[in-house]
């Protein structure tokens, strides 16, 4: 138990059973949740459209950038961090939703 306590130390510096210093590492953290997750959103919206490996791609993509987007989402209200324009992660939520929209729009117009 006390070997995993110190490796825990040695990989992340912040001191365990604080609650303080967790929350302040994730308020540091979460504006990267947001910006992997339009990253992976815009991945997802340029790869849907396109004929052969862009439909798995995009599904691919999909799923992890969904993911960040809801942990920025769910960070974000939990710290009270207010975003300059507007926020990350619905944009990134938006993005992701790409390739379900169009499987969505073709299913209903055949």
């Amino acid at each position: 138990m006390l070997q995993e306590k110190f490796l825990l130390q040695a990989f992340f510096p912040i001191k365990i059973g604080t609650r303080t210093d967790v929350s302040l590492h994730m308020q540091k953290l979460t504006p990267l949740f947001g910006w992997i997750g339009i990253a992976l959103g815009i991945v997802t919206a340029i790869a849907a459209p396109l004929p052969g490996w862009g439909t798995p791609i995009a599904f691919f993509c999909m799923l992890p950038g969904f993911l960040f987007s809801s942990v920025y989402v769910l960070f974000s209200t939990r710290y009270q961090i207010k975003p300059k324009w507007i926020n990350p992660g619905y944009v990134g939520m938006l993005l992701n939703s790409t390739p379900l929209i169009m499987l969505f729009y073709f299913q209903f117009t055949k």
